[in-house]
């Protein structure tokens, strides 16, 4: 788990920048996000990319602000049955940034824990 209340944010000194994760899928593995970060990179990474993480999230809880790549989604289409030629049996999903759904995660976790107190 994240611990995100040592991180001091630093966006008012204009040092502060959000930093993004550029990897690719592995072979056979998952499907790459926007941002091409994957679940099992963040879960393989060493604390100096769960602290990052941490510092920015922190960031953006203080100042209420997000970065601008997170209102960016990638919309594919999907087949459901039928025939491949009409475009009626196809569904749209929109791919959000994989770091936005790990924090609005972390947020729904803690958000959970103090209703529950």
């Amino acid at each position: 788990m994240l611990n995100f209340n040592n991180h001091k944010c630093t966006a008012g000194s204009g040092s502060h920048k959000p930093s993004s994760t550029c990897c690719t899928a592995k072979e056979g593995g998952e499907t790459p996000r926007i941002d091409a970060a994957i679940n099992s990179v963040i879960d393989e990474s060493d604390e100096t990319l769960r602290s990052v993480l941490a510092e920015s999230l922190s960031c953006y809880v203080e100042t209420e602000t997000i970065s601008s790549s997170w209102k960016k989604s990638k919309r594919m289409v999907l087949f459901k049955k039928s025939e491949k030629e009409d475009l009626r049996y196809y569904r749209p999903i929109y791919l959000l940034p994989q770091v936005y759904n790990l924090f609005t995660k972390i947020i729904s976790i803690g958000l959970s824990a103090s209703l529950d107190e």
